[in-house]
């Protein structure tokens, strides 16, 4: 990350949908670090919506709480690195890319 703007785009990118959004429109189009953030955390995103309606379905919705606990998961996890400004794919979804 090269300033504090990336790093503040980063950790906004984590925090809630209006905070991806914002993020998406300050950051530096050119910095492939925010990029990487900007696309794991909305997919960690849709995996929490997507583990929310796994829940509502019997007999499948303990893989529903086991894909949203995995995305909460992913996304501290994500937030901590943006916070010390580590720019590494997560696994998992690390190598997803929504956002060019």
């Amino acid at each position: 990350m090269e300033n504090n703007n990336s790093r503040l785009a980063s950790i906004l990118a984590y925090l809630t949908i209006i905070g991806w959004v914002i993020a998406y429109f300050i950051r530096d189009k050119e910095d492939a670090g925010v990029r990487q953030h900007l696309n794991q955390a909305i997919v960690a995103a849709i995996g929490e919506i997507i583990g929310g309606i796994l829940v509502a379905i019997p007999i499948i919705g303990i893989i529903g709480m086991i894909v949203q606990i995995a995305a909460w998961v992913l996304a501290i996890w994500g937030l901590i690195r943006a916070i010390k400004g580590n720019n590494d794919p997560l696994p998992y979804i690390g190598g997803i890319s929504i956002v060019k």
